[in-house]
């Protein structure tokens, strides 16, 4: 059976040739997941460097493959856009594929640059009806569906305090995934405000000046604080749920501890399976056809970015960032904060 929907790719990652590894940079990792989809095909790759883009065209058998963007929309005229450039990207090929009449987008995280594209986004989406999907794909990890059941069952009593840390990564490139999965884990519940701070020199990485080191800190409006250290793991846990009743202590992805008054409790289960890798893209086909939004929609979506964001402008301000957003600043926060830094 033919699949329903043509997808283009754009930024396909280094080959193998070019310094890139086959199979850990994200273009490589939609192509396989896509090859087991029965809904969608990918028929064509956008890549600014010939050399990547033809090595990853003939690893996976992509027909088309083209070096302009605005020429692959015009002639081929996807039914969807995967976007996995860098985010200072995001917004202007979105807006551009919306405004070619692609149906739907799922794009990597981390999604929005700015707190003027929060807006600008909205907007687009309220012209367009373009449908976005944030590649958020921890949301579908069974260890973690099973951590939030266990939140919502009250194993736990009444949740006060979640806390991750991560060696060696920032707030946004990998961060995003712990700061969307406290979201997931509160029901993506509101939140009232946050702190944040930074050590921010002279490092650059994916297209954009990034941290040596942040804290974000946040308060949920059920009562639920959440601590991400973006930059060095807290003890022996990758993350840690702390109850009234008991705590989650989350060891890698796949195994978690469970502790309560009744004693002492290891779960495990599957890394990565096909639902997990394919779980954004389905959730995407079933908007499509008519379904709800899900909740790694851009509805929902855009305030994993707002939090993410608003760390950075709580470190630029010196002050408390209260949510909503109420900045204007159109570049990445992070690039302001390195501007301080330098003579």
């Amino acid at each position: 059976m033919k699949p329903k929907y043509q997808i283009a790719l754009v930024g396909v990652g280094k080959s193998e040739k070019n310094g890139g590894m086959d199979g850990c940079k994200i273009g490589y990792q939609h192509a396989i997941n896509l090859a087991e989809s029965d809904r969608g095909q990918l028929v064509a790759g956008v890549d600014l460097h010939s050399g990547n883009l033809e090595a990853w065209q003939q690893k996976f058998c992509i027909p088309l493959g083209y070096l302009d963007y605005d020429t692959m929309l015009r002639e081929l005229r996807p039914d969807v856009v995967c976007i996995s450039t860098y985010v200072g990207s995001h917004f202007p090929l979105i807006e551009k594929a919306a405004r070619e009449g692609v149906r739907g987008i799922l794009c990597e995280k981390p999604f929005l640059n700015s707190p003027a594209e929060i807006t600008q986004l909205r907007e687009l989406v309220a012209e367009t009806g373009i449908q976005i999907v944030v590649n958020h794909m921890r949301r579908y990890q069974p260890l973690f569906i099973q951590a939030r059941a266990l939140i919502e069952t009250g194993r736990l009593g009444k949740v006060e305090l979640m806390s991750a840390g991560i060696n060696g990564w920032d707030l946004s490139e990998w961060g995003a995934h712990w700061l969307d999965l406290f979201r997931f884990f509160n029901r993506d519940a509101p939140i009232e405000w946050v702190f944040g701070q930074t050590r921010t020199r002279d490092k650059r990485s994916f297209g954009h000046c990034m941290e040596e080191h942040a804290l974000a800190y946040f308060h949920f409006a059920n009562g639920c604080r959440a601590l991400l250290d973006g930059g060095a793991q807290i003890g022996s846990a990758a993350m840690t749920i702390c109850g009234s009743e008991g705590s989650l202590r989350v060891l890698n992805e796949g195994e978690m501890t469970l502790q309560t008054s009744v004693g002492w409790e290891k779960i495990s289960t599957e890394s990565y399976g096909r639902s997990v890798w394919l779980g954004p893209w389905n959730a995407l086909f079933d908007w499509m056809e008519g379904g709800a939004e899900p909740d790694l929609g851009a509805t929902n979506q855009i305030l994993t970015s707002e939090l993410n964001l608003a760390a950075y402008l709580s470190a630029l301000s010196g002050d408390r960032m209260d949510l909503p957003l109420q900045s204007a600043i159109d570049q990445w926060p992070v690039d302001c904060l390195a501007a301080r830094t330098q003579p």
